[in-house]
């Protein structure tokens, strides 16, 4: 079957032939496919071809020009010599590249339609004139750009990665840009006269003047991330990130900064909206160095205030050190709201915490910090007047601060807090606390900024002692009198006018402290001042018009209490004191004058005085005390002596103490006066219309040692009743006129006995007179006077008289022997010193004469010695009474010198002349006379004895006591052949006295014997 072979083969040919034109048509769409690149690769893209793709790029957004666009072999599109923008604004930055690729989308090429779907660009570089006035041309360059931009379909942009570097960083850029096509909308750049246009290169300029400023160890690492819609500017948001390991800057250094800056697309009532976060390992300023630094800004503008920034941020760091100190771990936090227009915030909230803070004068742990900060609504109206507080008048402040503890070299505090405000027009302090030195402080204040007034309040019980290195010198020396032991309990208010707030070089003491106003109580418990111990003192307080003012002051010691009231006058240093007081003087001496304190050593008080009276005077005038008031004293003593009680009234002024109607008790014995005036002008004290019934044994030892030493001889059995007058002196003792008169019993002195007297007293100056002395006297009556004169030294000069009548011989010598006697006779007698010396009694001169009646002394040796030989002769004539005795005398130095000394008796007549002195050494002459007084006879027989007479008169030497008595008449060798006289001489001879036979004389002399009268021979 022929037919269907021959089909098959012409099914076969034709196969063939349409292979062959087939492979023909491939092999030659290939080569016009070849030749066509070939072409691009080396001639480019024909201008027909460039103009659509460069008028669909504007369409785009993308405004460029090149010079050719050839086919590459690998990169696909490539256009060479690349601008983008507008060559004909001198203003806008200028980008050139050297290659640009471009992805063209292959389905709308082959459709005929150009589509760029990506750009790459390489080589790229970014140049922008900027101009400024009076500074020279200058050109921003971005170099070594590099960056793929993908253009999708729905019309948006996204920039994969661009490169660069700007002022020697590495920076990084992506971006996502929807509706890019508007971007061709744009104004930016094209108006040479706009803001903007002339804003951007300077904030350039600037941020290049910085960069080339900051030295980097390596180049730093810039990143940007762009996301927006080009139909909205306010949907952009940015992240930027800049990252270095070691930056230099004029401001400082730091060490693995990483900044982070983020804006973000605005929300429903925003209008933008950032957030920068920067850290760093270590960063140093001229200011402080930082170590683990970390800072976060929150910065947003609202739709509604499109004028204003809020912002919120943070900042914390490991440590903080600076030339005034270092701060601990410390984190800060604020939120404010600004103008844009205005550097001082609208509003504001501020917190602040630190672990420590160390300066060279402080330190401070765990410090808390928080301010908050808003505008007024109505703000009060300027004015000139208030001067700096004008800035604050449009804003409302509050703040607290805490302290932990906190440490200087002059204060420690274990906790302070510290709240207050502002709102204008007053400054308020709303507290203040503090816990310090085992107490507490709680203070508030206020101030009106236009009266200018002041005002506080104060609660304390903190050692304010502490507080004493913050306050002036005179203010220390004032604190620094008081001591305690418990910290004093304070409660005090006050307020004051401060200066006007324009006024320079105010002296405060002056304008301000006439204003100050204080009120309040204060407690102290254990404390004292100046050295006065109290157990505890109350007292409310004030101050106004520079008076300080004491209402109720109140202060207990273990003795008793004291309650004062207390006005002082700072401007004219007058105060005032209204007192009752159970307290012991003494505790006062610290305050008081050197003086005054050795006055007080001469007292003891059994029992505090009661002191009730008013005090004033003048602050560092001492002339201007004065005092008035009562003084009640029980149980005192003065220089040993004891008083019951005293009381008196008692004024003082002008250095003048005047004791009103005195009153003084002892027992029964009492003291009193209408007055007694210490002048301590003239350092006198004077007395007026004194009565004392006071042993004066008291008053004189209470006077002193010296009129103690004068007063020493006398004694008073019972107090006698004495009035004074007159004056003495504090410190002189020969300044006086002093009067005392007086009655008395059972007085002694010099071994004599008075049972009564009455005597006057005047001590005036240096003399000592004693006069109107009279007095019973033995059985008599005696009157007398003496005066002294005293020198600079303890002794004096002295005279005096004693005349006496009708005493008992028996009694007086009896006192003046201390022994009994058998003496008999009543005697008169006038004893006379014209001049004597205390520290000699051998000094005396003077006379006297001697009356005796029915005289018995034949006990006395230098008579008892002629009694044997009498009786011998003629029997009782030894022993008989004398009816009489009399004689004168002087006395000379010490020696007593009689030429009349005449004894009579019926059967005797004794006569004596001769001298004896103190020593009791006797040189005398003695004649007997028997029978010389017999009645009748007596002369006749007297006349017929008158030879025999003569073998009765004797010399007499040795003492008073051991007389020594030798015939004078009768030559000593004669008396052995004459036996009779042998035993008269042997009655001559001395006895050892008897006892009780002591006369008045002092003993034998111890001291050599003086040669004088008394050696003379009679």
């Amino acid at each position: 079957m022929p037919a269907p072979a021959k089909r098959k083969n012409r099914f076969w040919r034709k196969c063939r032939i349409y292979f062959r034109r087939a492979r023909i048509t491939v092999w030659l769409v290939t080569l016009a496919i070849l030749g066509t690149l070939i072409y691009l690769n080396l001639i480019g893209l024909p201008d027909f071809v460039k103009r659509p793709i460069i008028t669909k790029l504007r369409e785009r957004g993308i405004a460029l020009d090149f010079s050719e666009l050839r086919l590459h072999w690998s990169r696909g599109f490539v256009a060479s010599k690349v601008k983008f923008g507008s060559v004909d604004s001198p203003a806008a930055p200028h980008l050139t590249a050297d290659d640009l690729e471009f992805n063209f989308h292959m389905r709308a090429l082959l459709a005929g339609k150009i589509q760029v779907d990506s750009i790459t660009l390489r080589n790229g570089k970014i140049e922008w004139l900027i101009t400024q006035t009076n500074e020279p041309d200058r050109t921003l360059v971005i170099e070594n750009i590099e960056s793929s931009l993908r253009m999708l379909p729905d019309d948006s942009w996204m920039l994969d990665d661009l490169r660069g570097q700007f002022a020697g960083a590495n920076f990084f850029l992506k971006a996502s840009l929807l509706n890019a096509s508007a971007v061709a909308d744009w104004k930016f750049g094209k108006d040479e006269d706009s803001v903007e246009a002339t804003r951007w290169p300077m904030r350039l300029g600037k941020l290049a003047d910085v960069m080339d400023q900051i030295k980097f160890s390596s180049p730093p690492e810039l990143r940007l991330v762009v996301n927006g819609d080009a139909r909205d500017l306010k949907s952009f948001d940015a992240h930027f990130m800049l990252k270095t390991a070691e930056a230099d800057t004029s401001w400082g250094r730091a060490s693995q900064v990483l900044l982070k800056v983020q804006i973000f697309p605005a929300a429903t009532n925003e209008l933008s909206r950032a957030e920068i976060d920067l850290q760093a390992a270590s960063a140093e300023t001229q200011w402080a160095t930082t170590t683990n630094l970390e800072v976060k800004l929150r910065l947003l503008t609202s739709s509604s205030s499109p004028d204003s920034l809020e912002a919120a941020g943070t900042i914390s760091a490991n440590r903080v050190l600076t030339q005034w100190g270092s701060l601990g771990k410390t984190h800060a936090k604020a939120k404010w709201i600004h103008s844009l227009k205005n550097l001082i915030p609208k509003s504001a909230n501020v917190e602040l915490h630190t672990d420590s803070i160390m300066t060279l004068l402080a330190r401070a742990a765990q410090v808390d910090l928080k301010v908050s900060l808003d505008t007024v609504t109505n703000r009060m109206a300027s004015d000139e007047s208030l001067s700096f507080w004008n800035k604050l008048l449009p804003y409302a402040t509050r703040w607290t601060v805490g302290v932990g503890a906190l440490k200087t070299a002059k204060l420690q505090a274990e906790k302070i807090s510290f709240e207050g405000d502002w709102t204008a027009p007053v400054l308020s302090i709303t507290s203040v606390k503090a816990s310090s030195y085992d107490g507490e402080l709680d203070a508030r204040g206020r101030l009106d900024i236009i009266s200018r007034c002041g005002s506080f309040e104060v609660t304390s019980d903190f050692d304010l002692q502490k507080l004493a290195p913050f306050l002036t010198e005179r203010s220390r020396e004032w604190l620094a009198k008081f001591s305690w032991s418990n910290p004093p309990r304070l409660k005090t208010a006050g307020a004051l006018i401060l200066p006007v707030w324009n006024a320079m070089d105010v002296d405060w003491q002056t304008v301000v402290r006439p204003t100050l106003q204080l009120a309040g109580q204060v407690a102290i418990t254990n404390g004292g001042y100046k050295g006065i111990h109290v157990d505890w003192v109350t007292t409310d307080f004030s101050y106004t018009n520079l008076t300080w003012r004491l209402a109720n002051l109140e202060a207990g010691r273990p003795e008793g209490g004291l309650q004062l009231s207390h006005i002082a006058n700072d401007a004219t240093h007058q105060y005032y004191f209204k007192l009752h007081s159970a307290v012991d003087p003494r505790v006062v001496l610290p305050l008081l004058d050197e003086g005054v304190g050795r006055g007080f050593d001469l007292c003891e008080f059994g029992v505090p005085p009661v002191v009730d009276g008013e005090l004033w005077g003048r602050w560092y005038d001492h002339k201007s005390i004065g005092f008035r008031g009562s003084v009640a004293v029980t149980n005192f003593s003065f220089r040993g002596q004891h008083t019951d009680a005293i009381v008196s009234g008692l004024n003082y002024t002008n250095l003048v103490v005047e004791c009103i109607q005195p009153r003084i008790w002892r027992a029964t014995q009492h003291m009193s006066a209408d007055g007694i005036v210490a002048d301590f002008n003239s350092m006198r004290t004077y007395f007026t219309n004194g009565f004392s019934t006071l042993d004066p044994g008291v008053v004189v030892r209470a006077i002193g040692p010296q009129v103690t030493h004068v007063m020493e001889p006398y004694h008073f059995g019972q107090p006698p009743t004495a009035r004074f007058w007159g004056y003495t002196s504090m410190n002189n003792p020969q300044d006086a006129d002093v009067v005392f008169e007086g009655a008395g019993k059972d007085f002694e002195s010099l071994k004599f006995r008075v049972p009564e007297f009455t005597a006057r007293v005047h001590w005036k100056d240096k003399f000592l007179t004693v006069t109107n002395t009279s007095g019973k006297f033995y059985g008599g009556h005696a009157t007398g006077w003496a005066r002294f004169v005293f020198d600079e030294s303890d002794n004096a000069t002295y005279a005096f008289s004693v005349d006496a009548t009708n005493a008992n011989l028996r009694q007086l010598l009896a006192d003046l022997t201390e022994h009994d006697n058998t003496l008999d006779g009543l005697m008169n007698c006038l004893l006379v010193v014209t001049n004597a010396t205390t520290d000699d009694i051998r000094s005396w001169d003077g006379f006297g004469r001697a009356d005796l009646r029915d005289g018995l002394l034949w006990e006395l040796p230098i008579f008892g010695a002629l009694s044997k030989p009498l009786n011998a002769v003629i029997p009782g004539v030894g022993n008989s009474k004398f009816s009489e005795a009399s004689s004168t005398y002087k006395i000379k130095k010490g020696i007593i010198e009689s030429k009349d000394l005449e004894m009579r008796s019926a059967a005797m007549r004794l006569q004596y002349r001769g001298t004896v002195n103190f020593d009791g050494v006797i040189r005398a002459r003695v004649e007997a006379e028997p029978l010389r007084d017999t009645p009748v006879l007596g002369p006749l027989v007297s006349t017929i004895l008158s030879p025999v007479a003569k073998l009765f008169s004797y010399k007499i030497r040795g003492t008073l006591s051991n007389p020594i008595i030798k015939p004078e008449n009768i030559p000593s060798f004669l008396m052995v052949p004459l036996s009779p006289f042998e035993s008269i001489g042997k009655l001559f001879s001395t006895e050892p006295p008897k006892p009780g036979m002591q006369t008045n004389a002092p003993g034998e002399a111890k001291s050599p014997r003086r040669k004088g009268v008394a050696e003379q021979e009679f």
